[in-house]
């Protein structure tokens, strides 16, 4: 079982990769591929660089960011630049060339957050003209940074530049959607969970959102609405998850902050929601909310550090592996609330950097837990196989048989059948102990064989065994018992060195004369010890009354059954 999982773990996490690498290389060179068709050969390639405005007026509601006819025709003939939550409008020559304004949807009544690409002709006679206006609540005066070069040069440089960004946003999603099938194949195997399904989660989720604000996500998948939409769900979907990782992964768990962001995680998404769908209040301006209970959980989180540190000082137990862990989830989480209010969008990168480094130290953590775990498993398997099963033949010993007999409390339709070895302490003193290992090690396969499927064999002493049905049979229990010599005959034709001769004795719970188990169980060997005098009579002749016939059954109870 433990060797399927790994492999099926292998070929999960292949595919995933390999699937995943696919759909980024085909989005990527189609778009590369696109963009090019669409520009004009007549234009000389030129490097992307830095624009700026020849002028730049200000207004109350907007800014007007006025660039050169001469240096847009010398350098290039793509202005690029990255806007968030602002309206654009692009004119030259008295015609309106560009736009970006807010559309009115039930998911969202805002630009979002894109990149705006402006083509301008060669043949312009006058300056290009750029209106940014903000919406509520924005700053009119924050800075816009262009860039301008010829459109094939610009997405080339544009994917070199922000390449290593997807990726990453990528690799997170990848780890937690790996930690997430590793979880569930580590749980099936340890039958307890170690949290880090939580994990796997909060890692999809984050890997999800990051790919969505990720440039080159921005700048060529132009439905803003739904990126906007898709980015602000996933950052609600975060903080409990997150926080019930923490519990499980340092085994601490506070009740009343639980209950407390629990309560208001689900508030929060409901509210949120209708709030967006009836216009009331848009999601950005509603997740300060969320980025509240982001902090409640890295208190949470540098309060359950502070406690595991010094118990590991009082245990002098080594504190530097976790003191850096919990640092660096600290600093990621801080640094993507710090950049969402402070920062340009670039800085994510040094987030998302943070994000995997601490992912794999979980990740190795976690896995270092598990095969703990599991060596301890086997050790308790192996111990508990030493105490329950026999050595010698692999079937259960007399411990387990005790046991259940012990513990059983059903007993109706109990069937249990008893078996003895005939002159094994003759095979022993004649031939020695390994052909009488021999002799007891074929006999368990025969009764084994035969009762397999329908109930449980036992080695209960050198040379007796037992089997136990707990269910009602279909056919007569003789049946059985006339194929267990019809296999007994058929291993006596390869002419051992011992002929095998089993005697067979069975009883059928009987509420009427058993008060227990063991009085059906002494009913069984009173019958088996009746046919074992009859085998040693009748050893040396072809006798066939061992056989048990339907319309001869020598079991009273199961007539009666």
């Amino acid at each position: 079982m433990k060797e399927v999982n790994s492999n099926v773990r292998k070929i999960f996490f292949f595919i995933e990769a390999l699937f995943v690498t696919i759909i980024f290389f085909l989005m990527i060179f189609s778009n590369i591929y696109k963009n090019c068709d669409n520009c004009s050969s007549r234009y000389a390639a030129k490097e992307v660089e830095t624009i700026e405005p020849k002028k730049v007026e200000i207004t109350e509601n907007e800014k007007i960011y006025i660039f050169d006819r001469d240096e847009i025709i010398k350098k290039g003939n793509m202005i690029s630049f990255f806007t968030n939550r602002l309206e654009v409008d692009a004119y030259v020559d008295g015609e309106h060339i560009y736009c970006c304004h807010k559309v009115n949807s039930r998911y969202g009544n805002t630009t979002g957050n894109m990149w705006n690409r402006i083509v301008i002709e060669r043949n312009i006679k006058n300056d290009v003209y750029v209106y940014i206006k903000p919406e509520d609540r924005i700053n009119v005066n924050k800075d816009v940074s262009f860039s301008i070069g010829d459109e094939s040069k610009t997405i080339k440089s544009f994917l070199a530049k922000y390449f290593v960004e997807l990726i990453f946003s990528i690799v997170v999603i990848i780890i937690g959607l790996y930690m997430c099938a590793n979880c569930v194949f580590a749980s099936v195997e340890l039958e307890q969970s170690d949290g880090a399904i939580y994990c796997g989660i909060v890692l999809v989720l984050l890997g999800i959102w990051a790919v969505n604000e990720s440039h080159i996500v921005t700048m060529f998948y132009q439905n803003s609405i739904a990126r906007y939409f898709i980015s602000y769900v996933e950052i609600m979907l975060i903080p409990y998850p997150l926080l019930l990782f923490f519990s499980k992964y340092y085994n601490r768990r506070n009740e009343i902050v639980h209950t407390f962001v629990g309560i208001g995680y689900v508030v929060n998404i409901v509210f949120a929601l209708l709030f967006q769908v009836t216009g009331i209040l848009q999601l950005h301006q509603s997740v300060v909310v969320t980025h509240f209970f982001y902090v409640v959980v890295v208190i949470d989180l540098l309060y359950t550090g502070i406690l595991n540190i010094q118990q590991n000082i009082r245990h002098k137990r080594e504190n530097i592996r976790q003191i850096v862990e919990i640092v660096f989830l600290f600093l990621s989480i801080v640094s993507i609330l710090f950049i969402y209010y402070f920062i340009s969008l670039d800085s994510y990168m040094i987030a998302i950097s943070m994000i995997i480094i601490v992912s794999a130290t979980i990740w190795g953590k976690l896995a270092n837990n598990r095969s703990k775990m599991l060596d301890e498993r086997h050790r308790l398997e192996y111990y508990y196989n030493l105490a329950e099963k026999d050595v010698l033949t692999g079937l259960k010993n007399r411990n387990s048989f005790e046991r259940w007999m012990k513990e059983r409390q059903r007993k109706i339709n109990v069937t249990i059948i008893t078996y003895d070895l005939n002159d094994l302490k003759k095979t022993n003193d004649s031939y020695g102990h390994q052909e009488g290992d021999k002799y007891i090690i074929e006999a368990a396969k025969i009764i084994d064989a035969v009762f397999n499927e329908i109930g449980v064999s036992y080695r209960i002493g050198g040379d007796e065994f037992c089997t136990i049905i707990t269910n009602k049979l279909e056919i007569p229990i003789s049946k059985y018992v006339n194929s267990i010599k019809h296999l007994q005959d058929k291993y006596n034709q390869t002419e051992p060195s011992r002929v095998m001769n089993i005697a067979i004795g069975y009883a059928i719970y009987d509420k009427k004369i058993d008060n227990t188990l063991e009085d059906t169980r002494d009913r069984a060997d009173a019958m088996m010890y009746e046919n074992k005098q009859k085998i040693k009579s009748f050893l040396n002749t072809d006798d066939d009354d061992f056989d048990v016939k339907d319309d001869n059954d020598t079991n009273e109870d199961y007539k009666k059954e």
